[in-house]
């Protein structure tokens, strides 16, 4: 057991769990292997004699080589295996240990896909600032409310296609790019169609801002009718506060028009849990509670 403090702290860090759960780990260990050893363990009894045909002395059953395994099995402590209440001992401490395991490792996985997440967004929301100040201050535009992964030649109304040299991606060509930003990672392993075009979206851009006191209008423009074009920065941080109205959030069936074609390959539900990352626009993220 001395080693077992290196042991967890290697599990803490190479799983990114916290230190109190490894703490727990570790005590359930402990407790096994006390357990083990308080438990009485019978000892194998050597063979019965019988009178032997030698000079008449007395012969063990057996010759030197089943003694010999009796001492290898008996061993210093006298242990010959594990017993009924052992072995059930260590299924009810392995039990224990996996009830309260499992359910972090699960909740560590889903922490680590909404940091990435986070990153991601936070990422784009670089580009459309090197967009913007290369551009006048327009957003980029105008593009669709739910962001498609990949680009080529015809995807002028996708985001990805506006942000590709900014994001120091392949410029659009006649095959298509696979845009790793534009994907969260808490959607993937998903079964996918073979045409990027059907995939799965996983962004939503935000299509209505309040602008003045009444005027609603698209930050990135609107491709179809009506169509809008897409608005300058300067224009936004005149009329909102740029930290409080969010420009990019996890899209699901729960936050996204259903009579749009690409709803039913959402998720029902957000792929973070109780939470959708959003970014805003001062370009830092957050999450929201659904």
């Amino acid at each position: 057991m001395g080693q077992m403090p290196q042991y967890i702290k290697f599990l803490s860090v190479s799983t990114g769990l916290a230190e109190p759960i490894c703490a727990q780990v570790e005590g359930s260990i402990q407790l096994a292997a006390m357990l083990l050893q308080w438990i009485p363990r019978p000892r194998l009894q050597p063979p019965g004699v019988i009178p032997g045909k030698r000079d008449g002395n007395l012969h063990c059953i057996g010759n030197d080589r089943v003694s010999a395994k009796l001492k290898l099995l008996n061993g210093i402590k006298g242990s010959a295996g594990f017993t009924f209440i052992e072995l059930l001992a260590t299924i009810l401490t392995l039990s224990l240990l996996i009830s309260v395991s499992v359910p972090s490792l699960v909740r560590a996985k889903q922490r680590s896909l909404q940091e990435i997440c986070q990153s991601n967004l936070r990422q784009i929301g670089l580009a459309l600032q090197t967009y913007a100040d290369a551009n006048q201050e327009r957003l980029p535009g105008p593009a669709f409310g739910l962001t498609q992964s990949a680009y080529d030649l015809e995807s002028k109304h996708e985001l990805a296609w506006f942000l590709a040299t900014a994001l120091h991606l392949p410029e659009p060509s006649a095959n298509p790019v696979r845009a790793e930003l534009f994907v969260c990672p808490a959607s993937q392993g998903c079964a996918e169609p073979a045409d990027f075009r059907a995939q799965r979206k996983s962004y939503l851009l935000n299509e209505s801002v309040l602008l003045g006191k009444a005027e609603r209008v698209p930050p990135f423009g609107r491709p179809v009718a009506p169509l809008a074009a897409p608005r300058k920065l300067s224009e936004l941080a005149a009329s909102v506060r740029m930290g409080r109205v969010w420009a990019i959030a996890d899209a699901d069936k729960g936050n996204v028009n259903p009579t749009l074609p690409a709803w039913n390959n959402l998720p029902y539900q957000p792929v973070h849990g109780a939470v959708r990352n959003r970014l805003y626009f001062d370009w830092h993220t957050a999450p929201e509670r659904w």
